[in-house]
């Protein structure tokens, strides 16, 4: 029997998931010396650097990134569900946040805040 590939919504609604269920403890994701990621239940904050991905090359194929924005387009719900459940994510290359989805953001803008001024820096992961 052969199983797909799970594909980036399905993924999201699983992670979404499983965050409404967390309500305690942390997790740091380090990428070489600088960390990559963190994740904090009590606070329902995660926080993802952009900074590491930069260093060791960012993403790497056009046909990738382009498959991946359609793949996000398909989840584009869940900055809505995390805000339903709670939580915020939060996209930053160590000097700024470049993007904010999920708690504490506008229902008028799908819940996702990007300042304008760093919305060009973002067109390196689409």
């Amino acid at each position: 029997m052969t199983r797909a590939a799970a594909t980036v919504p399905e993924l999201s609604r699983l992670f979404v998931g499983l965050l409404g269920h967390l309500s305690e403890g942390s997790v740091e994701v380090v990428l070489g010396a600088e960390p990559l990621a963190s994740l904090d239940a009590r606070t329902r904050n995660i926080e993802l650097q952009v900074r590491p991905l930069l260093a060791a090359g960012g993403p790497h194929g056009t046909a990738s990134r382009i498959e991946g924005a359609a793949e996000l387009w398909k989840a584009r719900r869940v900055p809505s569900e995390l805000a339903r459940i709670g939580w915020r994510i939060t996209v930053s290359d160590g000097s700024e946040e470049l993007l904010a989805v999920g708690r504490g953001t506008s229902a008028l803008t799908g819940h996702v805040h990007a300042p304008p001024a760093t919305l060009w820096k973002l067109r390196k992961f689409l």
